[in-house]
C-alpha cells in the first residue's frame, strides 16, 4: 500500500471521521465470516486508488495489497464485495457525503470561490453503469434494446444519474446525485436535484454551469427562484434567442477584446504534447432578452 494512501486514510479518519462513520453503518447480511466494516474500507480504497473491477480488487486481497492501511490481514472474494454493496444503504452513505460538503464549507475550504472570486457548480447527467446482465441491473435501471439481424433482441441495463460538482480550484466535492428514473427526462431529475441542494447545503454556489440541454423555463426559473447565476452554453442556432443576439451583435462592436491568448495544448484531448495555442477573442455582452416564453427574468448573452 502506498504510503500517499496510508496518509490520506489518516486524514479523513481525522477531519471526517471516516472510520466511525464506517463502523456505524448498518450490517444487513446474515451470518457473515468477514466485518462489514473490512470489505467497506476495501472498496473505498480500491475505488480510492482507481481499481477497475472488483474482481481487481479481490486479487489486491489475495497480494495482501489491503493489510497495512487496515492494521491486519484482510480477505474477501469479488463476490463478498458485490454481495455488500447489493445491501448497503445507500441514504446512509448520502448524509455522510452531505456531511462532508458541510464540513469542508465550515472548514472555509471554499474561500474565495473556485473560479475568480465565485463559487461555481457543474451539474450534468452522467450513465454511472451498463450490463446485459439482468442480475447485476435493478428493478429501476433504465433498458436500451438493441434489435438484432436474426431477430433477437439485446438489451442494456443502465443507471443513469444528474450529478453537481464544485469546479474550478479544489476541493471538487461532488455535492449531490439524483438518479434519473425509468420514463423520466434528464430535466425532471435535475429540478429534483437543485431542490435537494437548497435543502441540504442552502445558499450552495453563485454559479451553476450547464450544457444546452438545460436551456429552457424551468430550470432557469429554478435558477432565478435560488438566487443562483446560471450559465448555460447553447450552441443550436435555431434558438429565437441566439437568433436575436447574434443579430444585435452583428451591428455593434465587441465589449471586451484580447489579443495572444494562450492555452496549452493539454487543454485538448488529442494533444498532449504541451504546445501552447495563440487566440484572438472577441466577445459580445448584451442583456434584457426576453424572448424565450415562461422566464421570470430577462436574460443576458455573451456570444465570441
Amino acid at each position: 500500500m502506498k504510503q500517499r494512501a496510508i496518509q490520506f486514510i489518516k486524514y479523513i479518519n481525522k477531519t471526517y471521521r471516516f472510520k466511525q462513520f464506517v463502523h456505524s453503518l448498518s450490517e444487513r447480511r446474515t451470518n457473515p465470516s468477514i466485518p462489514f466494516s473490512d470489505v467497506i474500507l476495501v472498496l473505498f480504497i480500491g475505488i480510492a486508488t482507481q481499481m477497475g473491477s472488483l474482481n481487481q480488487m479481490e486479487e489486491k486481497v489475495k497480494q495482501g495489497y489491503f493489510n497495512k492501511a487496515l492494521g491486519k490481514a484482510v480477505k474477501g472474494s469479488a463476490e463478498t464485495l458485490g454481495n455488500v454493496l447489493q445491501v448497503s444503504l445507500v441514504k446512509e452513505w448520502v448524509a455522510y457525503c452531505r456531511e462532508i460538503v458541510k464540513k469542508a464549507r465550515y472548514n472555509k475550504a471554499l474561500k474565495g470561490g473556485t473560479i475568480d472570486g465565485f463559487t461555481v457548480v457543474a451539474l450534468d447527467g452522467s450513465e454511472l453503469t451498463r450490463t446485459e446482465s439482468k442480475q447485476r441491473s435493478c428493478p429501476l435501471c433504465k433498458k436500451t434494446v438493441y434489435p438484432q439481424e436474426d431477430g433477437s433482441e439485446i438489451i442494456h441495463r443502465h443507471e443513469n444519474v444528474v450529478g453537481a460538482s464544485y469546479i474550478g480550484k479544489p476541493p471538487n466535492l461532488i455535492i449531490g446525485i439524483e438518479r434519473i428514473a425509468p420514463k423520466e427526462g434528464e430535466t425532471t431529475a435535475a429540478l429534483r436535484l437543485l431542490d435537494e441542494l437548497r435543502s441540504w447545503h442552502y445558499y450552495y454556489a453563485d454559479v451553476v454551469a450547464l450544457d444546452s440541454l438545460y436551456a429552457g423555463a424551468p430550470v432557469i426559473n429554478k435558477l432565478h427562484d435560488q438566487n443562483v447565476i446560471g450559465v448555460i452554453r447553447v450552441k443550436q442556432e435555431h434558438y429565437n434567442l441566439v437568433q436575436d443576439a447574434e443579430g444585435l451583435f452583428l451591428k455593434s462592436n465587441p465589449d471586451l477584446v484580447k489579443k495572444g491568448v494562450s492555452i496549452k495544448s493539454d487543454w485538448y484531448e488529442e494533444d498532449r504534447a504541451g504546445r501552447k495555442y495563440n487566440y484572438d477573442l472577441k466577445i459580445w455582452d448584451a442583456e434584457g432578452f426576453t424572448t424565450w416564453e415562461k422566464i421570470s427574468k430577462p436574460l443576458r448573452i455573451f456570444s465570441k
